[in-house]
């Protein structure tokens, strides 16, 4: 990503952000962005169909290989 599209996309989620009326909504978004920030983890979300069958398919393996985290200790992971 070049400069002037992170620029861009920066100002286009601000303006998203400043026009949000659902208070909830915000306060969700901004304890993620901090607990993303403090935490130096980032979501690898998948951006095409081919990458997103590709992570169900590496999600499924995992699983059932033994290579899972419950729930409780995923949210406590991101728990700030």
């Amino acid at each position: 990503m070049t400069t002037t599209e992170l620029n861009t996309a920066k100002i286009e989620f601000i303006r998203e952000f400043l026009n949000e009326q659902d208070d909830n909504l915000i306060m969700e978004q901004i304890a993620f962005y901090r607990s993303m920030k403090h935490t130096n983890a980032f979501l690898n979300i998948p951006k095409t169909e081919e990458e997103l069958k590709a992570s169900v398919e590496k999600a499924e393996e995992d699983y059932l290989n033994g290579i899972f985290f419950s729930t409780e200790k995923v949210f406590e992971k991101y728990k700030k």
